[in-house]
């Protein structure tokens, strides 16, 4: 196991009851989009993976599909199986799932490609694994230089971090160049390919609800958790001070847009 999923792995064993009340509250922005793209219909086979509390497999149950959700997270599995007992979820690797090729009609991986170790090797799996003539989707975060909500976090995290903390990993950002998605399903054996940018946003009561959701995940919450106090407070600060552009009435609005990708397999 590479030092980059050991790492994931831990945090989300850990941080998986957060995840609903922080980046949760974003990502679920999508899921209904998401089942729209995959044309989930009644008696759809369906695997979700990275399937964290169960959401999506739950929302696309109630379109009738037949759903299986898989997580890398032992904690996330829990998590789903208590929250949606009469759906099926399993402890799965993307990288190497548990699954004969062609066997569902619809994959998705919802903001899982920045959590695993190659980001290449997750893709292939999950597309082995869809039948011919179905359908593949996955969600990622739009850049920071696209995306208002992490130019927060990576504006302070570049100018004060030492990112050395964190093992090392491919490009978080990788696939949300539409164009490199693009290119690399056709290149795989995908058509009718769509990337779609939806305005996905952070609606919160206090600035310090962000930071607070920051520290909760995996990736970047973990790379604040290992500076010091001192660069831990410069990156708070930095954050705190330029929320206050997106005060919006009574509440903070924070613009953070996602990509949708999705494509026919041949």
């Amino acid at each position: 196991m590479s030092d980059f999923k050991k790492f994931e792995s831990a945090a989300w064993e850990r941080k998986a009851p957060a995840y609903d009340s922080t980046w949760g509250s974003v990502t679920a922005q999508l899921i209904d989009a998401v089942l729209d793209e995959l044309n989930i219909q009644p008696g759809t086979t369906l695997l979700d993976c990275g399937c964290g509390p169960g959401h999506l497999c739950y929302r696309a149950s109630l379109r009738e599909a037949v759903v299986t959700g898989c997580d890398y997270s032992h904690e996330m599995v829990r998590i789903a199986k208590s929250l949606y007992p009469g759906i099926e979820f399993c402890h799965g690797d993307v990288e190497a799932l548990p699954f004969q090729s062609g066997s569902f009609d619809a994959v998705v991986m919802n903001y899982l490609l920045l959590h695993v170790p190659n980001q290449d090797v997750a893709l292939l799996e999950a597309s082995r694994v869809v039948k011919s003539g179905g359908r593949l989707a996955f969600t990622i975060w739009c850049s920071p230089a696209e995306s208002p909500g992490l130019s927060l976090i990576f504006k302070p995290l570049k100018q004060y971090a030492d990112m050395s903390v964190i093992p090392p990993a491919q490009d978080i950002f990788m696939y949300s160049s539409p164009e490199t998605a693009k290119a690399f399903l056709s290149e795989h054996g995908f058509t009718d390919i769509h990337a779609r940018t939806f305005e996905t946003a952070w609606h919160l009561q206090n600035p310090e609800m962000f930071f607070e959701a920051v520290q909760a995940g995996t990736r970047m919450g973990g790379a604040i958790e290992l500076q010091t106090d001192e660069v831990k407070g410069k990156i708070r600060d930095s954050i705190l001070e330029d929320l206050g552009r997106f005060r919006s009435g009574n509440e903070f609005v924070i613009p953070t847009p996602s990509l949708i990708v999705s494509a026919l397999k041949l």
